[in-house]
């Protein structure tokens, strides 16, 4: 039986002298294919099985359940720049797409597709922005708008992951600038209005700040 899906590359693993089995992230969750002869020079597929491309996969089932489906033909839908300045971008999305278990991926998948192409121009932005929706894939998503304690919508002075979002004076002794909290806030509208409200420094620091929560957690 033939099928498709479309998938981010995250991971390929030689074998054979020319063959590949490559894994992907697709919105049913993580899927792995035999793709053949993919390491020739001459294979027209080889170019969309690039690590992190986003592609569209036409697979065909086995006829034993227990061989991996072959690819028949992969297509790109989106390209990632495997350049050494994003280096450090790279080896976090590989790393933690990779942990995905669930399968209700298609929000992910998504947002991928739509702001991907802007890593190069706002990298730190659109990494907290694709972590942000690991988050909810995990179920770790946190609460913006409100305090996560007591549903205060005003006096809010922090926000901590770990806690489950933002907090207000009664809840938290901390305090972060108030460029921070405003970008925090505008992580959970769109992408684009993120990008607009987030300065570099804060995006900076949120990205720490939700990297090192997720480490934390899976």
């Amino acid at each position: 039986m033939e099928y498709e899906i479309v998938g981010i590359v995250i991971d390929k693993k030689e074998i054979n002298e020319f063959d590949e089995i490559v894994t992907v992230l697709s919105s049913n969750g993580v899927i792995k294919f035999f793709a053949q002869s993919t390491r020739k020079l001459t294979s027209k597929n080889a170019p969309s099985l690039n690590m992190l491309f986003l592609s569209n996969f036409e697979l065909v089932n086995t006829e034993t359940n227990t061989l991996l489906p072959r690819l028949k033909r992969a297509t790109t839908i989106k390209s990632f720049p495997l350049k050494s300045n994003l280096l450090t971008e790279i080896n976090d999305l590989k790393y933690f797409l990779s942990k995905i278990e669930k399968t209700n991926c298609q929000e992910l998948i998504s947002t991928y597709e739509e702001i991907i192409e802007d890593i190069e121009n706002s990298k730190d932005k659109v990494i907290i922005y694709i972590l942000n929706k690991i988050l909810l894939v995990m179920g770790l998503y946190p609460i913006f708008g409100q305090c996560s304690e007591c549903e205060n919508t005003n006096n809010i002075v922090d926000f901590k992951f770990h806690r489950g979002g933002f907090l207000c004076r009664y809840h938290s002794n901390d305090k972060l600038d108030y460029d921070v909290l405003n970008s925090l806030y505008w992580l959970s509208k769109t992408y684009w209005s993120f990008k607009d409200e987030c300065d570099y420094l804060s995006a900076s620091l949120i990205r720490k700040m939700i990297t090192f929560y997720l480490v934390e957690n899976i």
